[in-house]
């Protein structure tokens, strides 16, 4: 909230009294994540008809580059995704669901998931996910442990390897 306020140019209590309360503010940001990166997917259906890459995988990638350049909504949006009973409990409005919804639908649409059940489809986008968003998350760690030049790396190796892992065929129902 404070980083909200000084990029507006407003207090901490101005940005509370548009909002109501700091839930209103979390939910207007997370509703807000959530339809940027839906809209991201559905314009991903509009690419080109010749790709090779199925609309999940692409929209893995795009939902990559997303996450790299807006790290810090990563953080937010790992947070919202974690086990959190508080959260789970009160919660009265999903705004990842759509997103999510949609990622399994397009995954369904490739022949080589259209059997697989809904839980092994939720299983399979949540990998993906996490692959996305625990290295993202994890540059500047990985950057101290490591070196920058092996990071760098990694970082160009990293959309390769995410397209290898969403494509993978589901084995069994």
């Amino acid at each position: 909230m404070d980083r909200l306020a000084r990029e507006l140019g407003v207090t901490k209590q101005a940005v509370l009294h548009h909002f109501g309360s700091k839930q209103k503010l979390y939910a207007a940001v997370l509703e807000s994540i959530s339809e940027r990166l839906l809209t991201d997917i559905v314009e991903n259906q509009q690419l080109d008809s010749e790709a090779t890459d199925s609309a999940f995988v692409r929209s893995v990638l795009k939902i990559y580059e997303h996450t790299m350049a807006f790290r810090d909504e990563t953080c937010l949006l790992m947070r919202e995704l974690l086990d959190n009973p508080e959260r789970a409990s009160q919660a009265g409005t999903w705004y990842l669901r759509p997103f999510l919804d949609r990622l399994h639908s397009q995954l369904r649409q490739s022949a080589a998931w259209a059997a697989a059940d809904e839980s092994r489809i939720a299983t399979h986008v949540y990998q993906v996910l996490g692959a996305i968003h625990y290295f993202t998350v994890s540059l500047t760690t990985l950057r101290n442990m490591y070196s920058p030049a092996v990071v760098d790396d990694m970082i160009k190796q990293y959309p390769e390897q995410l397209r290898q892992l969403a494509g993978l065929e589901s084995k069994g129902g």
